[in-house]
């Protein structure tokens, strides 16, 4: 089957996803707006073009895609941006399925004027693919012709509890959280540090944030303001090969985010 996959093209999932299916045999290729931050196996189609200028552009960009590439199936990652492009973009004939993932179907289905973009890509698609059966219901409530529900995991021979002490792990014996979520407002880390600095536990817990983002130096500063600067540790980004060690030695994972699916950071 000839796939064309449209969606940012730098996030883990993108390239899972489409280095999977063409290892599966398919023939693949990557739609996206966003200049390419890594090299790719398949063909890359599209003009980076400014987010704002995406719902104008996108369509058009993506239908002459389609019309160079002639895929049998486009898949839009993310409903209101390549979802809405697929949909108003694909060639009569050509299916567009939209994939749901958490803020996409449980925000901007709600915010004005975005939400114009996530129903109509919702109506026009010939299906939605969601996660979570709460996005599943969501996208039926946003207008979803048909909806599929297809969740995915991990590789459980890979994060295991069984690990060793990486390299870089916090001394001491403290309670440990931990936060594997990027340094996004959507993540919302000011509420784990402030409710760190709350806490009355005896030992005093510590946090782990994992990642990195444009809101580090202000977590780093609220940390410091918040009286708990030595108990709130930033790695900034780890190797996934590395990660599974540094989940294995916490005691709680967190998250505070806004709106979510079923999140492989999570799992």
């Amino acid at each position: 089957m000839r796939i064309l996959w449209a969606s940012k093209g730098w996030h883990s999932t993108d390239r899972n996803v489409v280095e999977g299916l063409a290892a599966r045999g398919h023939d693949v290729a990557l739609f996206t707006l966003a200049a390419p931050r890594f090299e790719w196996s398949v063909p890359v189609l599209g003009t980076p073009t400014h987010p704002l200028l995406g719902p104008l552009l996108g369509p058009a960009q993506l239908r002459k895609a389609c019309e160079e590439f002639r895929p049998d199936v486009v898949f839009g990652n993310f409903v209101t941006t390549y979802g809405n492009y697929a949909a108003r973009g694909v060639p009569p004939g050509v299916p567009a399925v939209a994939v749901g993932w958490g803020s996409d179907l449980l925000l901007h289905g709600s915010w004005f004027g975005v939400s114009l973009l996530t129903r109509a890509a919702l109506r026009r698609s010939r299906l939605l693919l969601a996660n979570a059966g709460h996005l599943a219901e969501a996208g039926r409530s946003l207008g979803a012709r048909s909806v599929e529900l297809l969740p995915y995991g991990i590789d459980t021979e890979l994060f295991r509890p069984d690990q060793p002490v990486p390299e870089g792990w916090p001394e001491g014996a403290a309670p440990t959280l931990i936060c594997t979520r990027n340094l996004q407002p959507l993540y919302d880390h000011k509420t784990l540090i402030r409710a760190l600095g709350q806490c009355t536990h005896e030992p005093a817990p510590r946090l782990v944030i994992v990642g990195d983002g444009p809101e580090r130096p202000e977590l780093e500063r609220l940390a410091e303001t918040s009286g708990v600067a030595d108990r709130v540790i930033f790695t900034g980004r780890i190797d996934n090969k590395v990660l599974p060690a540094w989940l294995a030695q916490a005691d709680v994972w967190v998250s505070a985010a806004h709106s979510d699916g079923l999140p492989l950071s999570m799992l």
